[in-house]
């Protein structure tokens, strides 16, 4: 199975290799401490885990 990943083109910016681009709304370097609000919360959750030096977390029990 072949996978296939946004890559970095020339100038540094994001460029979409992933079948079905419609399927998110925007692709861009963010700083992990702005995350976009529509963030899936779990992976919001881990992330500020994981900022907090935690090294096992938990979502939704």
């Amino acid at each position: 199975m072949k996978m296939r990943a946004p890559l970095l083109s020339p100038s540094g910016s994001l460029k979409n290799t992933l079948n079905g681009p419609d399927k998110h709304g925007d692709m861009r370097w963010q700083t992990i401490e702005e995350l976009p609000e529509n963030t899936i919360p779990y992976v919001r959750q881990a992330i500020n885990a994981l900022l907090a030096g935690e090294l096992y977390s938990e979502y939704g029990w």
